[in-house]
């Protein structure tokens, strides 16, 4: 009789159950933690349409664009771009677009109609906004076009300076092109669809017309847009307790806005520290001056009462 060799198998227990069935699931986790690691992120992220290549944006902050380029207005007349520019301490803004754009310029010009609606800086007064097509096929009926229709929708109260305080230039691609590169935004043609490539970001500028703020994307904050144009003025154009909130807060480009520093609220916070002890110091020095008087008054009194009455002089004797 043969005997048969068998390998003695005992039930699998509870936990090693649970480490075949949770293997599938750490594989999936591992293969998920790799392709949101950074590097992979950024290799993804550095994978762009072709359309979009290119189109990076440089910042040229501090340098002057050339005032000197010329261009044509809403009313067909050839104009310098100098003019909008050195009209005392009015900063400028400048948005790079085409107008018939199908999607990005048309969303850009109403956000910033929105936010100079509720900026409570006057447009003209306190400042400028000047359009710039690169479309060379866009004319002055389209400049004229668009003028009419943003200050249509400029529901502050209308002055003479608004009109012009408000520049939709046309033409002369070359004088485009020079001011796209000064201000570092590319932009390309795309034969295929007919339309434009480029990115989304409107400038602030000194009043002499260097480069002060570069604001990203299609939404302008009120308060983020009313803090560039404080700070391209250099605090001219508001109050007082303007250039204080200036002193107080900086732009922070990862935050997209303007920040408090923590160094001016240390300051601001020393500052009043030391006006509360001087308070402090002050009052109990006239308590302690107020205490004296009356310790010599009191002293004035005892000394008056303890004095002896005035005796009448001595009468002669015969």
């Amino acid at each position: 009789m043969t005997a048969a060799c068998t390998i003695p198998t005992q039930p699998a227990s509870p936990r090693g159950r649970w480490s075949l069935l949770l293997a599938p699931v750490l594989v999936v986790c591992s293969l998920l933690a790799l392709i949101a690691s950074p590097s992979v992120a950024r290799a993804q992220l550095n994978i762009l349409p072709e359309e979009a290549k290119g189109l990076e944006i440089t910042e040229h902050l501090g340098q002057r664009i050339p005032l000197d380029l010329e261009f044509v207005d809403d009313t067909g007349q050839t104009v310098k771009l100098g003019q909008y520019f050195n009209q005392g301490p009015k900063p400028v803004i400048l948005a790079l677009v085409y107008f018939r754009c199908p999607l990005l310029c048309p969303l850009m010009l109403r956000k910033i109609s929105d936010s100079i609606n509720r900026l409570d800086l006057n447009l003209g007064e306190k400042y400028n906004l000047v359009l710039v097509s690169f479309d060379p096929t866009e004319g002055t009926d389209v400049a004229a076009v668009q003028k009419a229709g943003m200050l249509a929708g400029y529901d502050r109260p209308h002055s003479d300076a608004t009109a012009p305080g408000l520049a939709v230039l046309t033409g002369h691609p070359l004088s485009a092109r020079a001011l796209a590169d000064a201000v570092g935004f590319p932009y390309k043609f795309l034969p295929k669809s007919g339309e434009y490539s480029h990115g989304t970001v409107i400038f602030v500028l000194t009043p002499d017309g260097t480069i002060s703020r570069y604001l990203y994307g299609v939404d302008y904050p009120v308060e983020t847009l009313r803090m560039a144009l404080l700070e391209a003025s250099d605090g001219k154009i508001g109050t007082t307790l303007d250039r204080f909130i200036m002193w107080c807060f900086h732009y922070d480009p990862s935050a997209g806005g303007y920040v408090v520093q923590a160094m001016r609220v240390m300051q601001i916070g020393a500052v009043l520290c030391s006006i509360a002890v001087l308070g402090v110091l002050g009052g109990m020095v006239a308590i302690e001056r107020r205490r004296r008087a009356a310790l010599r008054e009191a002293a004035l009194r005892v000394m008056t009462q303890q004095q002896p009455p005035p005796q009448p002089p001595d009468k002669p004797t015969p």
